[in-house]
């Protein structure tokens, strides 16, 4: 066996064969790369919309306050002033 890179630029060259087999291994190569890719997806967004209503809403509460309690401070420079 060679080096993989120098088979690659043999085969581009024309100085090797492709056979059909070796087409029928890449076919079932990618179709079993994609279906993983596709699977892997689909588990995260369907996790993703798993999320209850409850914990939804929590969520949006918490930055509701958050951004309340952001525009409640004044800039230091005033609170200094005791404006």
């Amino acid at each position: 066996m060679g080096n993989p890179f120098e088979a690659i630029v043999d085969l581009m060259k024309g100085h090797r064969d492709w056979s059909g087999a070796a087409t029928g291994v890449l076919i079932i190569e990618l179709v079993v790369l994609f279906g993983l890719v596709g699977t892997g997806f689909w588990y995260f967004r369907s996790r993703q919309k798993s999320v209850g209503r409850v914990d939804r809403s929590l969520e949006h509460a918490v930055l509701d306050e958050i951004v309340e309690h952001v525009g409640e401070h004044r800039p230091v420079d005033a609170q200094m002033r005791g404006q």
